[in-house]
């Protein structure tokens, strides 16, 4: 499961979907649309429930329903499908960094 999040979150980050401050409309790049069908298609596949998707707004959400019988409080996760624009470039190469120094004071 782990590497298969890591696999999934890469294949996220890949995507080109910087905002562009130049235009007035929203989403302002295509590629905020690219990750929003990618998106849906996958949620899709998993078959969560009320499953919602304008193409227009690039505007995605999905229900995972209950799976126990008590009652249980609900949890929301919502993001953003763009990045700042920064002027990155749009060829992305995510990597995973296993070991790395922490300049944080250990207590």
């Amino acid at each position: 499961m782990k590497g298969k999040a890591l696999s999934v979150f890469c294949r996220y980050l890949a995507i080109f979907s910087q905002s562009d401050e130049s235009v007035q409309v929203v989403p302002s790049s295509e590629g905020q649309r690219d990750l929003a069908r990618l998106l849906f298609q996958e949620l899709s596949e998993l078959e969560l429930s009320d499953i919602y998707f304008d193409e227009e707004d690039a505007i995605v959400s999905a229900r995972l329903l209950s799976n126990v019988s008590h009652s249980c409080p609900t949890v929301g996760f919502i993001a953003h499908l763009d990045t700042v624009d920064v002027a990155l470039s749009p060829e992305i190469y995510p990597q995973r960094i296993c070991q790395y120094e922490t300049f944080a004071k250990k207590t």
